[in-house]
Protein backbone atom coordinates (compact mmCIF):
# COMPACT_ATOMS: atom_id res chain seq x y z
CA UNK A 1 0.00 0.00 0.00
CA UNK A 2 1.22 3.57 -0.96
CA UNK A 3 0.85 6.26 1.86
CA UNK A 4 0.46 9.32 0.13
CA UNK A 5 -1.29 12.55 1.54
CA UNK A 6 -4.63 12.94 3.49
CA UNK A 7 -7.08 14.93 1.63
CA UNK A 8 -10.04 17.38 3.07
CA UNK A 9 -13.11 16.80 1.90
CA UNK A 10 -16.19 19.17 2.01
CA UNK A 11 -18.68 17.74 4.23
CA UNK A 12 -21.47 16.75 1.60
CA UNK A 13 -19.08 14.51 -0.39
CA UNK A 14 -17.62 12.97 2.68
CA UNK A 15 -21.45 12.03 3.44
CA UNK A 16 -21.93 10.69 0.00
CA UNK A 17 -18.91 8.76 0.17
CA UNK A 18 -20.25 7.11 3.90
CA UNK A 19 -23.47 6.22 2.12
CA UNK A 20 -21.92 4.68 -0.91
CA UNK A 21 -19.51 3.06 1.26
CA UNK A 22 -22.67 1.44 3.58
CA UNK A 23 -24.54 0.58 0.39
CA UNK A 24 -21.54 -1.41 -1.23
CA UNK A 25 -20.32 -2.88 1.96
CA UNK A 26 -16.66 -1.50 1.64
CA UNK A 27 -14.63 -1.76 4.73
CA UNK A 28 -13.14 1.46 4.10
CA UNK A 29 -12.65 4.44 1.60
CA UNK A 30 -10.25 3.10 -0.52
CA UNK A 31 -12.33 0.11 -1.75
CA UNK A 32 -15.04 2.94 -2.23
CA UNK A 33 -13.19 5.04 -4.76
CA UNK A 34 -11.70 1.67 -6.25
CA UNK A 35 -14.69 0.85 -7.41
CA UNK A 36 -16.23 4.24 -8.07
CA UNK A 37 -12.80 4.66 -10.74
CA UNK A 38 -13.15 0.93 -12.25
CA UNK A 39 -16.94 1.58 -12.83
CA UNK A 40 -16.19 5.10 -14.18
CA UNK A 41 -13.09 3.74 -17.10
CA UNK A 42 -15.45 0.89 -17.61
CA UNK A 43 -13.08 -1.97 -16.38
CA UNK A 44 -13.37 -4.94 -14.60
CA UNK A 45 -12.30 -6.30 -10.71
CA UNK A 46 -10.67 -9.31 -12.57
CA UNK A 47 -8.65 -7.55 -14.99
CA UNK A 48 -6.37 -6.51 -11.90
CA UNK A 49 -6.17 -10.29 -11.03
CA UNK A 50 -7.91 -13.68 -9.51
CA UNK A 51 -6.44 -12.78 -5.73
CA UNK A 52 -7.78 -9.25 -5.40
CA UNK A 53 -3.93 -8.73 -3.67
CA UNK A 54 -4.64 -11.16 -1.10
CA UNK A 55 -2.64 -13.68 -2.19
CA UNK A 56 1.53 -13.19 -0.36
CA UNK A 57 4.71 -14.78 -1.86
CA UNK A 58 5.45 -18.18 -2.05
CA UNK A 59 6.95 -19.43 1.39
CA UNK A 60 10.93 -21.06 2.18
CA UNK A 61 9.33 -24.48 2.65
CA UNK A 62 6.79 -23.57 -0.62
CA UNK A 63 10.22 -22.96 -3.03
CA UNK A 64 11.75 -26.11 -1.73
Amino acid sequence: MICLRQYRLKVDVYRLLTKLKKHLGAKNFNKVIRELALKELGLSKEMFGVDGGKLSPPSQKEIG
